[in-house]
């Protein structure tokens, strides 16, 4: 039981106890204070149970009478007092409660429990100890204060704000957060008014309330404008306030500057924004090769969606191919060593076809710089590539074309060029040639800077003396500016070209010639057959004359000076039928050197007295089977060019020699192994031009202006030569002029000799036992000229003016013993009339007149049943031993093998 005692104050100010002890005690077990009374002299009188629990002490130190000493004690030996002496203790104790009415103490027990003791002294002396456990109140206000502290001591800006948003707490960092913006602005709300500019401030409070209801908070970011005219971006979470029972009493705010996180967000989101509009394929992999991210690009490289990859091996997916597979192996083990890997790779797309992608692939690490993958950048160059391996192979025909092609700058300097400009034009020594063809490179390159392009031909010294004649195209390379920045040249060689086209040119020129030729021959060929049909009574009528006249008269030798001359014509008009090919001319056996020497006295006569003729013969009695006519002609051709090429006068060398070692000419002109005659005929002009020296034998070709020469002189010649098995040739003598050379072969008989043969038909004085001859000509000069050639011989003569007159007089005159016909006549022509006579099975000899014999008659005229072939005009002693050999041949064997008069 609670002792009796008076209290003139209560414990607590609003309890005022007036009872009795017992009443006392039962109230006070049910407190949970804990209670305790020591009388005056501080000896121990009661306390209740949660004194007892609260204090911790035993039973048996609760005992009415223990001296406050002993509870002292206790507390010292359970450490209450530290290491201080308990009688101490208890002696200061007695003193501070002697003066004291009341006072409060709090202690902290062993076990970590903080009581308050409240002490008052009654008026009789007593003391009442009553003591709370204030271990929770003790501990939250620490806690409160270091929150406070903490709060305080923030960076971040906290607020505290009523219902209202009034703000009714906030700390030193909402101040310095906001500034004197908040000063300026009273009474405070949350948040204030301006910092809203991005939504009204109702719209802020509307999204606030509907955040919190629903999600227990609420984050938004404000702008605060600074008077530098910058900007600060603060970040910010509101939270319901509640007190101890829950009720929402207002909000708690954060605040923190997040302008540098806003700039890093900002920037990051652009770095996303930049990686997601990448054309690059940008994949994040883990050490594995396993996909972790990638960007919307690599979906449009490769076919594959994030979905698609996410979590498989990318190289897998996308596989390599061929050898590339061993270039992604051999990235894969450079990026597990740490380092960067760069490469070309050749990638399958989703739909199957290659994609050529050039790969940067790099460590990736985490922000604590922990290497964690890899990151690999693709870029498509497929496109690229073909346009790569398309100018390789461009490249390559360029570097393997015939044609040199050169790339050069705007003023003319090689930048590059293929092997055939190197073949050609010599670019890659430093030669004269190569300096000669920079700066041609140089004048190409002005000339495209001027006309915009070059078009044209150059020639290029040869070793040999040659040219190599080049053509040359360039044009301009222009930059994105439009100017001149490169000039390609392409340089081919024509020369096979420009060589064929000049021998196709001097193909139509020999053609052209030759056509112009065989207008002249069938010119030649038809005033020969007219101008022989007028020779021929001419020529036999002079022969008649000339035996009815006495020998030694002036009469006859007139007569013989006209059939000199005659005889002169007919062999310059059959000169003119060999030139034209339209006969062979006949050859008789002739002293080489003495048919040379007679053409002197008429050569020497026809030079200029400033030319002086050298003749050293030399072939001694050299045959050769020749128309001496002809060879006359090659003489006078030979000397009079020379002549002309020594306009001021010189040496005209003659030559002749036979035997010589001429192998290298025999071997050029292919002759045979037989014995030749050589005739030279040299000058002292000014020589022959090398390029000349094989056109000057062509028909036309001169030197000499047009209206001094025909160009056909020295082509006579070399027709003429030819004719005869020959060969002409052209050079230079040294020290100056030119040399003609003729070599001819020399002429055998039957028994091996060269000697010349009389000729068939020379001092004939046979004559006929009056044979009947049958004369078939459409001249009635010539029929009238034959019958007295034949009347005179002792033969009868039987003319017929035309081929079917001829055949009726066959039938008529079985006796006529040989028909002597013309070839060309109206109606039937003579080879017409000699095959009708061969068809009727007649044995009678047949004679072919002709002006013109040419080849074809040569070769056909025995088929047509001609026994031999007389070119007009014909003169008696040829006729005479032309009929003696047929009607009885027997009588005359010298000419059995020359059938061709």
């Amino acid at each position: 039981m609670v002792p009796d005692c008076k209290l003139t104050r209560p414990v607590h100010s609003d309890m005022s106890l007036r009872a009795t002890s017992e009443q006392l005690t039962n109230y006070f077990e049910l407190v949970s204070h804990g209670m305790c009374i020591f009388d005056s002299s501080l000896r121990f009188l009661w306390a209740n149970r949660q004194f007892r629990d609260l204090m911790e002490y035993p039973a048996s130190l609760c005992k009415p009478g223990t001296s406050i000493d002993a509870f002292v004690a206790f507390d010292c030996r359970r450490g209450l007092y530290g290491s201080a002496d308990p009688a101490g203790i208890a002696s200061e104790l007695k003193i501070e409660l002697s003066a004291l009415y009341s006072s409060r103490v709090e202690i902290q027990l062993p076990n970590d429990q903080i009581i308050a003791i409240d002490r008052r002294r009654a008026d009789d002396g007593a003391f009442v100890f009553v003591c709370t456990n204030i271990t929770s109140t003790k501990r939250n206000a620490e806690r409160s204060n270091q929150d406070s502290t903490i709060i305080r001591h923030l960076a971040d800006a906290v607020v505290l704000t009523d219902l209202q948003y009034r703000i009714i707490f906030k700390n030193p960092a909402y101040l310095k957060l906001f500034g004197v913006i908040l000063e300026e602005k009273k009474p405070h709300y949350l948040p204030p008014h301006d910092m809203t500019a991005h939504i009204s401030y109702e719209h802020f409070i509307e999204d606030m309330e509907h955040a919190i209801s629903t999600l227990g908070r609420y984050e938004f970011e404000l702008i605060l404008p600074l008077r530098n005219g910058d900007q600060k971006t603060i970040h910010g979470t509101l939270m319901p306030r509640r007190d101890r029972s829950a009720n929402h009493v207002g909000y708690i705010g954060l605040y923190h500057d997040a302008t540098h996180h806003a700039k890093d967000r900002h920037r990051l989101d652009r770095q996303d924004r930049v990686i997601a509009q990448l054309t690059d394929s940008v994949v994040v992999a883990d050490h594995a090769g396993r996909v972790l991210d990638c960007n919307p690009a690599t979906a449009k490289i490769f076919g594959y969606s994030f979905d698609e990859l996410k979590g498989k091996p990318f190289l897998e997916i996308i596989r390599p191919i061929g050898d590339q597979e061993e270039a992604a192996r051999i990235a894969a083990e450079t990026l597990r060593s740490g380092q960067s890997w760069y490469g070309e790779l050749s990638l399958r797309h989703k739909d199957g076809h290659i994609v050529i992608a050039d790969c940067i692939v790099q460590p990736f690490y985490d922000e604590n710089g922990k290497h964690i993958g890899r990151i690999g950048i693709h870029r498509d160059i497929t496109e690229r590539h073909r346009a790569k391996m398309e100018i390789h192979r461009q490249n390559l025909i360029i570097e393997h074309m015939w044609e040199g092609v050169i790339v050069t700058d705007c003023a003319g300097e090689v930048v590059k060029y293929n092997a055939s400009a190197n073949r050609i034009l010599g670019l890659g020594s430093e030669t004269p040639e190569s300096k000669k063809a920079r700066d041609l490179l140089q004048d190409i390159a002005q000339q495209v800077a001027q006309y915009g392009r070059y078009e044209g031909a150059y020639q290029l010294g040869e070793e040999n003396g040659g040219f190599i004649h080049m053509e040359c195209l360039a044009m301009p390379v222009l930059d994105q500016a439009g100017k001149i920045d490169r000039v390609v040249s392409v340089h081919r060689d024509v020369t096979d070209r420009v060589r064929n086209q000049q021998e196709q040119k001097a193909q139509a020129e020999r053609l052209e010639r030759s056509r112009r030729l065989e207008t002249l021959g069938r010119i030649a060929g038809g005033i020969a057959h007219d101008f022989n049909n007028l020779l021929t009574p001419v020529l036999g009528y002079a022969h008649l004359a000339k035996a009815d006249l006495p020998e030694g008269s002036q009469p006859k030798n007139d007569i013989m000076r006209v059939i000199s001359g005659m005889e002169k014509a007919r062999d310059m008009v059959r000169q003119i039928l060999t030139f034209g090919q339209r006969i062979d001319a006949p050859k008789q056996p002739e002293h080489f050197d003495t048919l040379i020497a007679s053409n002197l006295d008429l050569l020497e006569g026809s030079l200029s007295e400033s030319i002086k003729v050298v003749w050293k013969p030399g072939c001694g009695d050299a045959v050769i089977a020749c128309n001496k006519t002809a060879i006359g002609q090659i003489l006078m051709n030979l000397c009079w060019n020379a002549a002309q090429a020594m306009p001021e006068g010189g040496t005209l060398l003659i030559e002749t020699d036979q035997g010589g070692d001429w192998s290298n000419i025999k071997q050029d002109h292919d002759l045979d192994g037989t014995a030749h005659v050589r005739l030279l005929v040299g000058d002292t002009g000014p020589g022959i031009e090398q390029s000349n020296i094989d056109l000057i034998f062509e028909p036309f070709f001169t030197t000499k202006n047009s209206g001094n020469n025909t160009g056909l002189g020295l082509s006579v010649v070399h027709g003429i030569v030819r004719a005869h098995g020959g060969v002409i040739t052209a050079s230079n003598r040294q020290p100056k002029g030119a040399c003609f050379e003729v070599f001819l072969p020399q002429y055998m008989d039957a028994s091996g000799e060269s000697r010349p043969q009389q000729a068939p038909g020379a001092n004939d004085a046979r004559h006929g036992r009056g044979e009947t001859i049958l004369i078939v000509d459409d001249d009635d000069d010539v029929r009238e000229l034959m019958a007295r050639m034949l009347l005179k011989s002792g033969f009868t003569p039987l003319s017929a003016s035309n081929g079917f007159q001829a055949y009726e007089l066959l039938e008529k005159n079985p006796d006529i013993r040989l028909v002597l016909t013309d070839l060309n006549m109206p109606g039937m022509t003579g080879d017409q009339l000699a095959r009708k006579i061969r068809d009727d099975g007649r044995s009678i000899p047949i004679l072919l007149m002709s002006a013109i014999i040419d080849a074809r008659i040569v070769r056909d005229y025995q088929s047509w049943g001609v026994h031999a072939l007389l070119h007009k005009p014909i003169i008696p002693d040829d006729l005479i031993h032309e009929l003696f050999s047929h009607i009885n041949p027997t009588k005359d064997q010298d000419c059995a093998e020359e059938n061709i008069c």
